[in-house]
């Protein structure tokens, strides 16, 4: 049977019925970061879109995460999907694509899988009861393997998919080229996500796909390659479109968002101007680079356009650390970056990772010990008055170097020993380098969460009440003084003149004003998110058997030091 336009009849002289496509983004294994915001990931709206536009399909999305109900059987009753697509972008929730697959194999349903996971895995999404595993962007394809399905059964000709073949051969079929003008894709429909527990309160934006960078821990340059962009003017259109349907909080998912400058500055003065047209008052949360505290008319920008919270991945104060990582940074210049972000208002959500694996051969050991390298992690943080932060292990995902080098290296834990679900960066999965313990990397890096999201910060707020006026008067007057130093080095390096400070009392009562405003209400959100944190973190600590996966790693770590030669000399030395 061919498919055919909606409103077109078939030989029967009816009209046919649309088939139904579901998506559905899995739960998380255990609780995470996400696990109390609703944000529904972009791209699996992306190709829903695409779909529901072609009118031969209904299209609904599924957030587990964000999801009423729980029973996918009954859903199927209810009202039975033709086509199932699942979003596989976090290794972490693979065993629950893989379970609700076989589910729906069970139906006779069609299983689509798409994402960073099957993306470098396609054999083993396509023997846990996947059809078809949709490699790169997944617009075109997704459509495309669906129409193919329901006319001839025939994949051959498409690329960027894989699947088996008749004999149960896997068959992978050329890449597609990634989408040249973002432009030609669709504004993301989230009228498609169906029975929300929670109204969805950020909203994620993306204009970009791809990234410039090449951190050796990331996958995104080598799934997307470099950065590619939506216009701004684009990008500026849906922005209006979803604060008309009454969205005002906003999160831009792109890994780094000012990797376009110019675009990202004409995005933001578009932002602005918008707001004071039409009297809005919007609030971004961006995820960047620490080199855009470099830029002053970026800086201003941001702030112009609503940007509130800077997400940033600072990974390590350690330099080694970075260098290993690839990172492309020194911690010298992300401190001065992050005084900077702050003086201009920003609230700083910094990512870290902890313990990150060095390459075996090295001849120098780490010249810091564990418990040496999380106080510096707990004094660089201290030291940043960062806001929020999470602090995580390093995670070799597949598809990244990082976990080419240490499946090469024989350091990754086997999976039938630790499974996919702990994959979400709060277990260690890899054995450290020589001479560190895994059981102790497990748990510094829990220590310094812990030093941070405390119990004991609810103190804070015995005194927090009656100092705030004392504070306000002291942040009035360093703010302010702060502007009036900027004011005076830009005045005498263009006049060549003294700085007449008297003219810019106006300018100095409103700025410290509204920087003490601000930095009061800094210290009360961090420390009430504090609290917050460390229930969390009690909850996640309940919901996962912590003494069984510390006997886990105490057993691998004795297996891998018995047979690698890098960690038995290791061991040679230390008993001589």
């Amino acid at each position: 049977m061919e498919s055919q336009d909606p409103g077109t009849e078939n030989e029967t002289g009816t009209v046919p019925e649309r088939k139904l496509l579901r998506l559905i983004a899995p739960k998380y294994p255990y609780i995470n970061i996400y696990s109390h915001v609703a944000i529904p990931p972009l791209g699996l709206i992306y190709v829903g879109t695409a779909a529901a536009l072609t009118g031969r399909y209904r299209v609904e999305i599924i957030d587990e995460n964000n999801w009423r109900n729980n029973d996918h059987y009954a859903l199927q009753q209810e009202r039975p999907a033709d086509v199932v697509g699942f979003y596989c972008g976090l290794s972490s929730t693979m065993p629950r694509v893989f379970e609700l697959a076989t589910l729906y194999k069970k139906f006779g349903v069609l299983t689509i899988a798409g994402g960073g996971h099957v993306d470098a895995m396609p054999e083993e999404a396509l023997h846990n009861g996947i059809d078809v595993v949709v490699r790169g962007e997944g617009e075109a394809a997704l459509i495309e393997s669906m129409d193919a399905h329901f006319a001839s059964g025939s994949y051959a000709c498409i690329p960027g998919l894989s699947y088996l073949n008749a004999d149960g051969s896997i068959i992978i079929q050329k890449p597609r080229p990634p989408v040249a003008d973002l432009d030609t894709l669709p504004d993301p429909d989230f009228s498609l996500l169906v029975d929300t527990r929670r109204k969805v309160k950020f909203v994620p934006i993306s204009r970009t796909r791809g990234c410039n960078y090449r951190c050796e821990f990331c996958s995104v340059n080598s799934r997307m390659g470099p950065a590619r962009v939506s216009s701004y003017q684009k990008t500026l259109r849906h922005l209006e479109d979803l604060v008309a349907a009454g969205h005002r909080h906003f999160f831009f998912v792109d890994d780094n968002f000012a990797q376009d400058r110019e675009g990202a500055l004409a995005l933001c003065e578009g932002i602005a101007a918008f707001q004071r047209k039409y009297h809005v008052r919007l609030n971004f949360t961006l995820q960047v680079r620490t080199q855009v505290a470099r830029d002053p008319r970026l800086m201003e920008a941001l702030k112009d356009a609503g940007a509130k919270v800077l997400c940033v991945g600072i990974e390590s104060p350690i330099p080694e650390d970075l260098k290993n990582m690839h990172k492309g940074q020194n911690i010298a210049d992300v401190e001065y970056d992050l005084r900077n972000m702050r003086r201009n208002g920003f609230l700083i959500h910094g990512m870290f990772i902890f313990g990150y694996p060095g390459k075996l051969g090295d001849e120098s050991p780490h010249p810091l010990t564990l418990k040496q390298r999380a106080d510096r992690y707990i004094d660089f943080i201290t030291r940043s008055r960062i806001d929020t932060l999470q602090v995580l292990k390093a995670v070799p995902v597949p598809g990244s170097q990082l976990y080419e080098r240490l499946k090469a290296e024989g350091r990754i834990y086997p999976l039938e020993v630790v499974g996919w679900d702990k994959y979400d960066g709060n277990f260690l999965l890899y054995q450290p380098d020589p001479g560190d313990n895994a059981v102790e990397l497990q748990e510094q890096a829990t220590r310094i969460m812990h030093e941070f999201y405390s119990p004991w910060n609810m103190l804070k707020l015995l005194y927090l009440g009656p100092l705030s006026p004392i504070d306000w008067v002291f942040y009035f007057v360093r703010r302010g003084a702060q502007m009036l130093a900027v004011k005076r080095r830009e005045f005498e390096e263009r006049y060549r003149k003294p700085f007449p400070a008297y003219g810019k009392l106006a300018e100095f009562f409103a700025q410290g004003a509204s920087g003490a405003t601000k930095e009061i209400y800094r210290i009360w959100r961090s420390t009430i998110l504090r609290i917050f944190g460390s229930f969390a973190l009690r909850g996640w600590a309940r919901g996962v058997n912590l003494k069984h996966f510390r006997q886990m790693l105490k057993h691998q770590q004795e297996r891998i030091t018995n047979a690698l030669p890098e960690y038995k000399k290791t061991r040679k030395k230390a008993t001589e």
